[in-house]
């Protein structure tokens, strides 16, 4: 079986069908953000909660998003830009595959300072609905 396996794993990185090989890939990701995710984010969340260690991605989900973004998946300096990109496409991505119940800080953060800096509560409303916020 396992001979078996492996033969399969070799034929689909060997193959010349890109879809195969991108759907072998998702999986992996998808599979590490499960593994990585924590228990579910304590509610009521405050935002003195948050700190560095708060919010950790997955190395496989981060190595895809250098390589996407940059060309270089081992990419030592990447920009600012494409840091502040890799974490806020990863946060994004965490919350989508646990389907909410991991809640990466940036769903918290953005409508919070929105609210107190705005007071807007129907710009609120649009955040959450377009996958922003909590």
């Amino acid at each position: 079986m396992e001979n078996f396996y492996l033969k399969q794993q070799l034929n689909i990185l060997t193959s010349t069908d890109k879809d195969k090989l991108v759907e072998q890939a998702s999986m992996v990701i998808r599979q590490a953000i499960k593994n990585d995710t924590t228990a579910a984010t304590p509610w009521p969340f405050h935002p003195s909660d948050v700190n560095k260690t708060y919010y950790s991605m997955p190395q496989q989900l981060e190595l895809f998003l250098m390589g996407l973004l940059t060309g270089d998946c081992h990419n030592k300096m990447p920009s600012k830009k494409n840091t502040l990109l890799i974490k806020s496409f990863s946060q994004d991505l965490v919350y989508a595959v646990t389907n909410g119940k991991q809640k990466p800080p940036k769903h918290y953060l953005l409508p919070y300072a929105v609210k107190t800096l705005t007071g807007n509560v129907e710009l609120i409303k649009r955040l959450n609905r377009l996958g922003h916020g909590v």
